[in-house]
């Protein structure tokens, strides 16, 4: 895993994370095309996260999400990506990002991710709607740890500012050090 990887970049972990944030900033840093995999899918389907969960209910919405995160996958130029945090939760897509990205974990703690995410308002996180979203995302992290922890590179965003997290991530990446938690 290097800076100058012809690799996708794919960032990971639960919502309030910091995924979009920080991989906005790299994306910038890097010069590459940054995708947000929520927002992506939003604009093709015409529809908020929040309405395809109504409509098409999560298995309708991690269809869209699949099929999504495959074909940005298979662009040529290397983008800066961030999934959305249920992204890896079929295990073609987490084969996919392993195989064909490097995949850096932004571990969060669920108190954390909790304020953050209130602090969008409500329906903006359709998982976290008419539940206690501390519990709620301590569920989903013992659920989908197992494939986050896939990820080479772990940076824990509890607190740390977006800006010094992009800094230490595209820091260990110019090291070309992998299997680093910082």
């Amino acid at each position: 895993m290097s800076a100058t990887s012809p690799r996708h970049l794919v960032l990971v972990g639960l919502m309030g994370a910091g995924k979009s944030t920080v991989g906005r900033l790299v994306a910038t840093r890097l010069a590459r095309p940054f995708i947000d995999l929520d927002a992506e899918i939003v604009a093709r389907a015409g529809a908020t996260v929040a309405e395809l969960f109504r409509s098409r209910g999560e298995e309708g919405f991690r269809d869209i999400e699949a099929q999504m995160l495959a074909a940005v996958l298979d662009r040529s130029e290397p983008h800066v990506v961030a999934a959305g945090g249920g992204a890896l939760s079929r295990p073609e897509s987490l084969a996919r990002v392993v195989r064909q990205s490097d995949m850096v974990w932004l571990r969060v703690r669920p108190e954390v991710a909790a304020a953050r995410c209130r602090s969008q308002g409500v329906g903006v996180r359709p998982l976290l709607d008419h539940v206690e979203p501390v519990d709620r995302l301590r569920a989903l992290l013992q659920v989908r740890e197992p494939a986050y922890s896939k990820a080479p590179l772990v940076l824990d965003t509890d607190d740390a500012t977006p800006d010094v997290i992009a800094e230490l991530l595209l820091s260990r990446l110019r090291l070309g050090m992998s299997a680093v938690e910082a």
